[in-house]
């Protein structure tokens, strides 16, 4: 009140801008979030992995020292005007660090109009992997709807802990064209690093050898878990020793072949069967991290397990090869070991193997 008369003014709350060094602006995307669904507002920060690494050996190679830390890097999830945590489901990749993000919790759209509820210390919501899932939905389905404005090396090296993306509901609202232009373009920058771009546009048509997919170290990445959900549609997944995935030729040309209407795969996976190819092929099993596969040249062989037999059969297999490797004796189970009496008996004849050895399955011997 002044003057005699009255005014009246009212502070309006506005969205906190993430800050990050001014010469990562341009090389970073900006994901405004207002999700009802979700119940988060607020951005994330994505910056281009391969461009930040370009950049970082450029200042090294310059002698150039970083003072402190990089705080960007600190996402933040609100709850009711408090930091309750970091927050779930953001990307990372090892040439950049995590994504960041802050992002605040609202509860107008919750079926009880309460937030979310927290853990005792307050310190992070109780549903976790749910909030995760949500945000996954956010940054991924804007990359999936913008691939063709993004910049080479977006996608580089990026995966997320914590989800699944084969198993997200939500990504059948996009067809499968929509999904392979994402992998693809990940997959191509890939290849094209390795002199094989042209190598894309020929294995598309159907001809040509195989094409490299990645190492089974690197099946987490983002653009591996697209693509592992689009092409056993089309193609036959190969593995060579240390867990070297390739595909083989696509039976339809591509990408055309995934537009509307082609429907989504029943099961969305390459399943527990691979082609065996190089030093490997004549192999039952092969032992090595994320290259879990049966050698689907004897697919045959085991007709006369149950399918319900095949995973823990497998993974006696790993167990055994493992162990035998590493010099140790393997331990297994009551059921395992029924299991493996049998198969000694069913194709007792075939090699498991890993990196330091190959032996018939008939010679482990059960006490």
């Amino acid at each position: 009140k002044q003057a005699g008369t009255e005014s009246t003014e009212y502070l309006e709350a506005t969205p906190e801008e993430i800050h990050i060094p001014q010469d990562l602006e341009g090389i970073t995307i900006r994901i405004p979030v207002d999700d009802k669904v979700a119940g988060l507002e607020g951005e994330i920060v994505m910056v281009n992995p391969y461009m930040y690494r370009e950049k970082e050996r450029d200042k090294a190679q310059k002698g150039m020292t970083m003072l402190g830390s990089e705080s960007w890097h600190q996402s933040t999830l609100i709850r009711g005007g408090f930091r309750i945590g970091r927050v779930p489901g953001l990307p990372s990749s090892f040439a950049s660090g995590e994504s960041n993000a802050r992002l605040r919790m609202t509860w107008e759209g919750s079926a009880d109009f309460r937030y979310s509820p927290t853990d005792v210390s307050r310190s992070r919501i109780a549903n976790e992997k749910h909030a995760a899932t949500e945000v996954v939905r956010i940054w991924l389905g804007h990359l999936i709807e913008n691939t063709h404005m993004l910049a080479p090396g977006q996608l580089y090296g990026l995966s997320v802990q914590g989800v699944s993306i084969r198993d997200c509901q939500w990504l059948r609202r996009y067809n499968l064209y929509q999904l392979y232009m994402l992998g693809r373009f990940a997959w191509r920058f890939e290849l094209q690093n390795r002199g094989g771009d042209e190598a894309l546009r020929i294995w598309e048509s159907g001809q040509g050898p195989s094409l490299r997919l990645g190492s089974g170290t690197f099946v987490v990445e983002v653009f591996r878990q697209l693509l592992d959900i689009v092409l056993p549609t089309v193609s036959t997944l190969q593995m060579r020793r240390e867990g070297e995935f390739y595909v083989t030729p696509p039976r339809k040309v591509l990408p055309d072949a995934f537009r509307p209407p082609c429907p989504w795969p029943h099961d969305p996976s390459w399943g527990i069967f691979a082609e065996f190819i190089g030093e490997i092929e004549n192999d039952l099993v092969f032992e090595y991290p994320n290259s879990f596969y049966f050698n689907s040249r004897f697919k045959d062989r085991l007709t006369e397990f149950d399918k319900a037999e095949l995973v823990p059969l497998l993974r006696v297999c790993h167990k055994l090869a493992d162990a035998r490797g590493s010099s140790r004796r393997p331990s297994l189970s009551p059921g395992e070991v029924t299991l493996l009496r049998k198969a000694q008996a069913i194709v007792g004849d075939l090699y498991i193997s890993e990196l330091h050895g190959r032996w018939e399955l008939r010679s482990f011997q059960l006490a």
